[in-house]
């Protein structure tokens, strides 16, 4: 039986992965999350780079169920991968200085979909994370995907992952002080 996890709880365990992350690899007084060594490491998955060959705009993540294959270009031809579960495909596109917010917040949001699928449970699917590109044209049922809770969720987890409370505060009272 699947449910369903609230964001509240979501974030409780984000941020105990991350304490929990950043004792076990001797982070101390960190400021920004490794979030490369927390997703390789500490989640033991692996992180991928291709040129994604997609025909919807924004889409720049996507982690693998193991089954659904993703378009991807190699020597510039159009080739159908299906990479091993629980694999984190990042469009090579973000892997640069000029895109590493989009770059980070595209690992944590997938990150964010392997941790639901082992706390919730149930049979994995694989998902593409979609940024919103003004001025593109959506379908109604892309657009469902892109707002349902799922997604939701995995935002707003990607960013604690990112930005724990607890990281978050002590920047706060440090500025204070």
């Amino acid at each position: 039986m699947k449910r369903r996890t609230s964001i509240e709880e979501m974030n409780a365990i984000c941020t105990m992965l991350i304490s929990d992350f950043l004792k076990k690899f001797h982070y101390s007084n960190t400021r920004v999350i490794d979030i490369e060594d927390f997703v390789t490491r500490y989640l033991g998955t692996t992180i991928l780079y291709e040129d994604f060959a997609v025909d919807v705009p924004g889409r720049g993540g996507f982690i693998s169920d193991g089954e659904q294959a993703l378009p991807v270009l190699r020597n510039g031809m159009r080739q159908f991968v299906i990479f091993p579960e629980n694999v984190i495909v990042i469009d090579s596109s973000l892997n640069s200085m000029d895109n590493l917010a989009k770059y980070r917040f595209t690992v944590a949001h997938e990150a964010a979909h392997f941790i639901m699928c082992k706390h919730v449970g149930g049979d994995f699917t694989a998902a593409f994370h979609t940024e919103y590109v003004d001025g593109e044209y959506y379908t109604t049922e892309m657009l469902k995907e892109m707002m349902s809770f799922s997604e939701t969720v995995a935002n707003r987890a990607a960013a604690c992952l990112l930005m724990p409370d607890f990281i978050v505060e002590k920047m706060h009272h440090s500025a204070d002080g």
